[in-house]
């Protein structure tokens, strides 16, 4: 009736053998990345709050936009799956600015989608993260002005 027990074990399948029968073993909660999801969220709104504090008085036009950056690194060093806190962050701050859930809805969007996919045209080049070679620092830019394009 049941499969010999080292098929089972720690070894096997992942499960436990408790009174001879196996038992399935419960997947952790994944707070390693729920962590660095809410982290990559806090530096994005942060760097959200001193590029609004660049903007033009009574406006939200900013000369530059750190948190494109910050999201932008922030794939990078942890990985694409990690955009919901991208996607987050711009949630916050376009409900902080007080926009119609419409334009808030495509700033999300465009946020995410420009963070992503610089990301991942930028690592499918080799030698991504240490721009020794100018073809690198090229491509960077190319991903990041690709991105800028799809986020505006």
């Amino acid at each position: 009736m049941f499969l010999p027990a080292w098929r089972h074990g720690p070894e096997g399948t992942g499960g436990v053998i408790i009174q001879g029968r196996p038992q399935a073993r419960v997947a952790a909660f994944p707070v390693r990345g729920l962590v660095e999801v809410l982290a990559l969220t806090a530096v994005y709104l942060l760097a959200a709050r001193v590029a609004l504090l660049l903007a033009a008085d009574e406006s939200h036009i900013c000369p530059v936009w750190l948190p494109s950056g910050v999201a932008l690194g922030g794939l990078l060093l942890l990985g694409v799956s990690r955009w919901p806190a991208v996607a987050l962050g711009a949630g916050v701050v376009s409900y902080a600015m007080g926009v119609s859930p419409g334009v808030g809805l495509s700033v999300v969007l465009g946020s995410t989608l420009e963070a992503v996919l610089a990301a991942l045209l930028f690592r499918r080049m080799e030698g991504a993260r240490e721009l020794h070679r100018v073809r690198d620092v090229v491509w960077l830019g190319a991903g990041a002005g690709l991105g800028a394009l799809l986020g505006a």
